[in-house]
């Protein structure tokens, strides 16, 4: 090693190491690029044995086979690109020469090959990114037509850490994220070609995760992944602009988690990191898409029994080909597919193919906003931005004085008010403002009555008192008492105030709490405090601020307390693919029991594996949803947390969308922490709820000892500037 600082060329074995670590990640890393090089091949089966325990894999194709098997394992030797302009043509996933080059550098590797000229079988072996030996002819295998065998032995040998990281006691979940990613990406390469059939087998248990046979459409492929419920009811659309042509499938059906949402270039997976998925989303909730489901949830929570935490999201594939793109184009651009040159022209068909489709089922809604075209919340095109929302105090402004007098309390009204719209850009959330109640509502179907014509005007300011200062000389008056319009809502982005107003930023802290003199409960709703340093008034809502405390209380003790049932409770599961989910994944199993909800799994899954069997039968083209074959799996209930017993007891469809609820979203996750210390939503809902009920409400009286009280116990709350329903 040199003993200067001078600059020096690494060691090539150095460089070839560094390389290989950088292009070759993992397990899933290493299977996605084979199989691409099966595509490349014109292979219809691919075959994929994983032992993760032993850092083993083996990829099968019946492609067209590798010629020149003897240069395999340089960098930069590829049989699909071999001058500049073959880059601006390319429609191979593979043009580098990197990826068998990187993969025989980390492990010991084996290729068997016949090709399709040829009638020979020819073996290789490498190691250290060297063959050793020479090819020659394979004297145990025999192939009877083309195609090849990568077999992958010892992978990452010379990564220790990274070994360890998979094997380890610790992260042994690990293996069933792998296979989880695993089956995942086999789908991804299924859905985008059809006429290839996939399977994937646990070689360590002999047994086979995922069989995907090939047919003649996306639509057919898809229906393997899917129930036929959901794939019963797709539509499916096209749309040309030029060269480039789209293709979308599209359910009405949703589904609990993002899992089935695929968008395509030239059969190029986007990652679902782009703003394309986004785009979509966007449109389907501000479509009655979003309020439809929001109506079932709403009406599943009722007292029909049917009570339900599960989220709904659009299930569609969406496939964009354009000739003039090469390989090299999107591949290069697909991690920042907006420097992409045709992008703003993707993103226009795939806009307008999601709208043709929700126009075609019924579910566009008119004239919808979906996204401000600036950065402020759009709250009514009539809102005067003339003043400000002060840092203090704010109050309505009614500018349409002809309209006062029906807000006064206790009187008739001729004509509703209008319901404001205020789209939330933190929470990609539009809401539904009550003007002269204040109330916020998800979605139209919980408005108390329908939203009428325009009748007032109302802009929100900032003022020094929180007192209207409106001139009330000529108003009707009644002998009863008048709604004070107080702060509806507010604005994320504060609109520029006039030079007279007082300006200041500051960060509240939970020092400040616990430091801030506590003068006295104001109109039966706010606790007011005030800081020495800096001298800041603030306004503390009572009942928020009790919910939020007896919240975190629920959560960190008395969620430990369970209650065992006798007898437990059972709960049928929608199909064998969730019970093998609970069965196989123990991350979701642990981490429900640590939140106080204890399965226990069928002693006998006779009936499970019969129904797997059947419905993977080549002999029945039947679905596991399929009345003929499949019977529900069940999973018994015997403990549950105290907190939610009197709910889940008188209703067992919450405690099952609780389960499933969680099952789904742990699926998505990679990282054991989370999942083992985030609480499951439809406890939380619940528990919020209790909070909600049990908190201090407005109206009740509170003397100075109760409001410090209420402020120390809020200090020391993990998240005391929060209310309990995250606003």
């Amino acid at each position: 090693m040199p003993s200067d600082n001078s600059i020096q060329l690494l060691d090539t074995s150095v460089i070839r190491q560094l390389r290989s670590s950088l292009v070759i990640t993992s397990i899933t890393q290493c299977i996605k690029e084979l199989i691409q090089n099966a595509l490349d091949a014109k292979a219809t089966n691919i075959d994929i044995f994983v032992d993760i325990e032993k850092f083993s894999l083996q990829v099968n194709d019946d492609g067209i086979g590798i010629q020149n098997l003897n240069r395999i394992g340089q960098r930069h030797v590829t049989s699909k690109c071999h001058t500049l302009s073959d880059i601006k043509q390319l429609k191979t996933f593979g043009y580098r020469g990197e990826a068998l080059a990187a993969i025989v550098n980390v492990s010991l590797t084996q290729i068997i090959t016949r090709h399709h000229l040829s009638s020979e079988t020819l073996e290789g072996f490498w190691r250290d990114g060297k063959m050793v030996g020479e090819v020659s002819v394979s004297r145990h295998t025999k192939k009877t037509r083309s195609g090849t065998n990568v077999v992958v032995r010892d992978l990452f040998y010379k990564f220790p850490v990274r070994r360890r990281q998979i094997t380890s006691s610790s992260s042994s979940y690990q293996q069933v994220v792998i296979f989880e990613s695993l089956k995942r990406l086999i789908t991804t390469f299924a859905i985008s070609f059809p006429h290839v059939s996939f399977s994937l087998v646990d070689n360590a248990r002999g047994m086979k995760l995922l069989t995907l046979k090939k047919t003649s459409s996306t639509l057919q492929t898809f229906k393997q992944i899917l129930s036929q419920d959901v794939t019963r009811h797709f539509e499916t659309l096209s749309i040309q602009q030029n060269d480039l042509k789209t293709k979308g499938y599209f359910s009405p059906k949703s589904y609990p988690n993002k899992s089935h949402q695929y968008i395509y270039l030239n059969n190029y997976l986007v990652p679902t990191s782009s703003d394309l998925y986004k785009c979509v989303s966007d449109l389907f909730s501000a479509s009655q898409f979003a309020v439809v489901k929001e109506k079932e949830r709403i009406t599943a929570c009722s007292s029909s029994g049917k009570g339900r935490f599960i989220q709904k999201y659009p299930i569609y594939i969406i496939k964009c080909w354009c000739d003039i793109w090469s390989s090299y184009d999107i591949s290069v651009h697909l991690e920042m597919l907006n420097e992409f040159r045709d992008y703003q022209n993707i993103k226009t068909e795939i806009t307008k193919i999601t709208n043709q489709f929700l126009d075609q089922v019924g579910l566009a809604r008119e004239k919808v906003d979906v996204e401000p075209k600036n950065k402020r919340a759009k709250v009514d095109k009539t809102t005067s931005r003339k003043e400000t929302v002060n840092p203090y105090v704010a109050h309505s402004t009614v500018s349409s004085h002809s309209h006062v007098s029906e807000i006064v309390q206790g009187e008739k009204q001729q004509q509703q008010p209008e319901y404001l719209t205020w789209w939330d850009p933190n929470k990609q959330t539009l809401f539904y403002i009550d003007p002269i109640t204040g109330n916020s509502f998800l979605s139209p179907s919980q408005l108390p009555q329908p939203p009428p014509p325009p009748s007032s005007n109302i802009s929100c300011h900032s003022s020094s008192s929180r007192h209207s200062t409106i001139d009330r000389s000529h108003l009707k008056t009644s002998t009863q008492s008048k709604i004070e319009l107080d702060l509806l809502f507010k604005n994320d982005t504060p609109w520029p105030s006039r030079s007279h107003f007082l300006e200041t930023s500051y960060k509240l802290s939970k020092q400040d709490l616990q430091n801030a003199a506590i003068l006295d409960q104001v109109d039966k709703k706010f606790i007011a405090l005030q800081l020495n340093d800096p001298k800041i008034l603030i306004m503390i809502d009572q009942h928020a601020a009790d919910e939020r405390i007896k919240l975190e209380e629920m959560i960190s003790t008395g969620i430990q307390s369970t209650t065992l049932l006798e007898p437990s409770i059972t709960v049928e599961l929608e199909s064998s693919t969730e019970y093998r989910t609970l069965k196989n994944d123990r991350r979701i199993l642990n981490s429900l029991k640590k939140w106080g909800i204890q399965i226990q799994l069928a002693q006998n899954d006779t009936t499970t594996t019969r129904v797997a069997t059947l419905s993977q039968s080549r002999f029945f083209d039947t679905s596991e949803e399929s009345p003929h074959f499949c019977k529900k799996s069940r999973i018994f209930v015997t403990h549950i947390p105290q907190l939610i017993t009197e709910r889940c007891v008188g209703n067992h469809s919450i405690l099952k969308s609780i389960i499933l609820d969680h099952m789904y979203w742990a699926m998505e996750q990679t990282d054991e922490f989370a999942v083992m210390n985030t609480c499951p939503r439809g406890i939380l809902e619940i528990l919020k709820s209790r909070a909600c009920r049990g908190a201090i409400m407005f109206n009740d009286e509170l003397t100075v000892e109760q409001c410090s009280d209420i402020v120390k116990r809020l200090s020391m709350c993990t998240f005391p500037f929060q209310c309990a329903h995250g606003r």
